[in-house]
């Protein structure tokens, strides 16, 4: 029918947007880690490679390209690459507020939770779809701790008047409202519609968007303080060479 083709055409814009902002940024971003180095603009690059995989199979394009894959065979690779992304994500923002005085209990606890998520979602693919239901009661729970840890990372960037804060903090709104929506939703608090469905990858977006402007602002002040420190030591240099 015709409104079926309009949904299927709008799906394919939603989709093949998010890969192309992807695919850009991550373009963008490992030139930025070549010429800077600083380990957040790698953790940034793998978070969008996990998320640019998790929309690639959400998409249903491996139904063409892979013959007999089933639905179930797709949630075996969706559901671990998301968590893949919020592992990325919680060792992104560790490096991110590097400066803020992070303390140690909040590193080893990012760096514990994120290892465990990656472990879990290798297991998740290897298991599924023989035990879906204890394996998501634990996929579930698994991503409170990513919210009690990014808590702690803005209480910590807030103390400290971090001045990345309020970039990092609008751009992750996008997953936290599509992540509300979904949960009203489940809750029959809010009725179907297809950007509920899709609000992940919406969400998703628009973090990887804002907070690619937030790492070019700092990547901006990085090279400038750089800079700054270039010339203060060739300044020292040329006084000690000067009689």
């Amino acid at each position: 029918s015709e409104s079926a083709i309009t949904f299927e055409m709008a799906m394919a814009v939603l989709y093949a947007g998010f890969a192309g902002a992807c695919l850009a940024l991550l373009v963008y971003n490992i030139a930025l880690w070549r010429a800077m180095r600083e380990r957040f603009l790698l953790a940034y690059c793998v978070m969008l490679v996990a998320t640019l995989a998790y929309g690639i199979f959400t998409s249903g394009a491996p139904h063409y390209f892979i013959a007999g894959m089933s639905g179930s065979d797709r949630l075996a690779f969706t559901t671990p690459l998301l968590a893949y992304a919020a592992s990325t994500a919680l060792i992104f923002m560790r490096y991110f507020f590097e400066n803020a005085n992070v303390p140690r209990w909040l590193i080893r606890a990012t760096f514990a939770h994120a290892a465990w998520m990656s472990g879990f979602a290798t297991l998740y693919a290897v298991m599924a779809p023989g035990y879906v239901k204890q394996l998501d009661l634990i996929y579930v729970y698994s991503f409170v701790p990513v919210s009690v840890i990014f808590g702690a990372y803005v209480f910590t960037a807030w103390k400290h008047r971090d001045p990345f804060l309020a970039y990092f903090l609008v751009a992750w709104s996008g997953p936290l409202v599509s992540a509300a929506f979904r949960m009203l939703h489940a809750l029959d608090l809010l009725p179907y519609h297809i950007l509920i469905e899709n609000s992940t990858l919406l969400g998703l977006t628009f973090e990887s968007v804002v907070s690619s402007l937030a790492i070019g602002h700092r990547v901006r002040l990085l090279a400038q303080a750089r800079n700054r420190a270039e010339i203060a030591d060739a300044h020292a240099m040329s006084m000690a060479d000067t009689d």
